[in-house]
């Protein structure tokens, strides 16, 4: 009887599917976690007393100028800003304002 290798080829196999089966889920964990840290993101920046400006395909010196008029009225009229840019390897967070003064806890 050589049923050994048969027994032995089919182990092989199912650790392999085994193992496939852990890198889809895992991948699927961070995909959900993903959108969901997005979707919460996003809920945040949206208050009733917040405004969102979107800018797209600026000039470096406009880009520059639009920059220093945003910090200037964010320290003159004690606002808070909150930035997501996407870049090739991901997003990018920056947050800039007065912290004391505005509610800006995130939980996720």
């Amino acid at each position: 009887m050589h049923k050994a290798p048969l027994i032995g080829t089919v182990r092989y196999l199912g650790i392999i599917l085994i193992v496939m089966q852990g890198a889809l889920l895992a991948m699927l964990a961070i995909f959900m976690l993903n959108s969901t840290y997005q979707h919460q993101w996003n809920k945040y920046l949206e208050t009733g007393s917040s405004l969102n400006v979107h800018l797209k395909d600026i000039s470096e010196t406009r880009k520059d100028n639009i920059e220093e008029f945003l910090h200037s009225e964010t320290l003159r009229k004690n606002l808070f800003i909150g930035r997501k840019d996407l870049g090739v390897l991901g997003y990018t967070f920056g947050i800039y304002g007065d912290v004391e003064d505005n509610e800006v806890s995130f939980e996720f």
